[in-house]
């Protein structure tokens, strides 16, 4: 998964959409709003992807929203490589990661893909995280 849904995904995870949860902090939640405002106005405010955020901030446990934002961020060339974007993305994973178990949410965000094989074949799962 690429450091922009992650940092999406872990703040959403933590609570920093609705700045409802005591360990969101209101640095973390300032930086997911201004990260979540550049990816809209790269993306559009009316994509997919605007939807996939909006519903998975009204229900950040649904693991089938989490899938929709990485799949529909991914579908869009460019956005991996946008240094703004890039630089918004690994300050707000920074933020998180400094928070009591903030790492965990990161990780949760990483981790929720996975490689099966079968029948003699082969599956890997590369994950880079960023210390």
């Amino acid at each position: 998964m690429e450091i922009i849904s992650t940092a999406l995904l872990a703040a959403i995870t933590l609570g920093a959409a609705k700045g409802v949860k005591e360990t969101t902090t209101q640095a973390i939640h300032d930086l997911y709003d201004g990260l979540k405002f550049l990816v809209l106005r790269k993306l559009g405010t009316d994509s997919l992807t605007a939807e996939a955020i909006q519903r998975l901030e009204q229900n950040p446990e649904s693991k089938g929203w989490q899938e929709d934002l990485s799949a529909e961020i991914g579908k869009h060339e460019g956005i991996s490589e946008d240094p703004i974007l890039l630089a918004k993305a690994e300050e707000l994973l920074e933020a998180i990661k400094s928070l009591p178990q903030g790492r965990e949410h990161v990780q949760q965000a990483i981790g929720q893909y996975n490689a099966l094989a079968d029948r003699s074949s082969t599956a890997t799962v590369n994950v880079t995280f960023k210390d």
